[in-house]
């Protein structure tokens, strides 16, 4: 478990409400669509890349490991935080940024959900 002095940091970055600790959500965040499973320490839900970055300052200068997570199907075993730390939750980056019509490509923030761009398209 990270001690209360980084997840107050942690909280003053991405909000109190986005810091999650309870053992019920550390549960919900520690498992993908594989057989893995290990629990976060914490889990820390960002809205904006500086929240990202500085969430990551953080967890460099006291060497926590960082797992990204996006809507956590992880079929791969991606998002399993294997050696604790921080689950860090990219749902509430779930921008659409551009539809390019020409080169057929879309820019789109981690969060995004695939049925919510093909609704969007």
């Amino acid at each position: 478990m990270l001690d209360s002095v980084i997840l107050t940091e942690l909280e003053g970055i991405v909000g109190a409400g986005h810091v999650l600790t309870s053992k019920e959500d550390r549960i919900a965040y520690s498992y993908d669509a594989t057989f893995l499973e290990h629990w976060p320490d914490a889990i820390v839900i960002p809205a904006i890349t500086d929240e990202v970055s500085a969430v990551m300052e953080v967890a460099d200068a006291h060497r926590i490991p960082v797992v990204p997570r996006g809507a956590g199907t992880g079929l791969a075993g991606g998002s399993v935080p294997s050696q604790g730390g921080i689950a860090l939750a990219l749902t509430r980056m779930n921008r659409l940024l551009e539809i390019d019509q020409v080169n057929m490509t879309a820019t789109a923030e981690a969060g995004l959900i695939t049925g919510e761009l093909q609704e969007r398209t």
